[in-house]
């Protein structure tokens, strides 16, 4: 039996979506800590398209989204979740990207390569994105 390609894959859902792309934030340093997958589901329970998925619901996305890293790798991984995220939630998305980034106050190469990337495959606009990390600066030194 042969892999499915991306054509034969189930495309993605828009919650699957925008999972993917957050879950992209919290291993883009190659390393998903409990820390982390703690904080990827919080950030997503706060998302009003998560509300009222039961947990087993959440785990069956987030394993559906670690298939996919497995399958295909991070950058492929977004250039197929972003466009998937509704219009309205790409700038949440990337919001809440950053704030996972910047959480522990260390940001490498990695993570801002990919929130970089993030930012471009979401169509978030330099201005509005100079604005969510001037913001979530502010809120990480609280």
């Amino acid at each position: 039996m042969t892999t499915p390609t991306k054509t034969e894959r189930h495309p993605l859902t828009a919650s699957e979506a925008f999972a993917a792309v957050l879950y992209g934030a919290v291993c883009a340093d190659g390393v998903v800590t409990h820390a982390e997958a703690l904080a990827l589901t919080g950030a997503l329970f706060k998302t009003s398209m998560f509300h009222g998925l039961s947990d087993g619901q959440l785990r069956v996305i987030l394993g559906r989204v670690r298939s996919l890293h497995k399958e295909v790798g991070l950058d492929t991984m977004l250039s197929e979740a972003a466009p998937r995220v509704p219009l309205d939630l790409r700038d949440t998305a990337y919001a809440q990207c950053v704030d996972l980034v910047m959480a522990d106050d260390e940001v490498n190469e990695q993570e801002l390569g990919y929130l970089h990337k993030a930012q471009k495959a979401l169509g978030v606009p330099d201005g509005v994105a100079l604005k969510v990390v001037e913001v979530i600066r502010i809120l990480n030194k609280a």
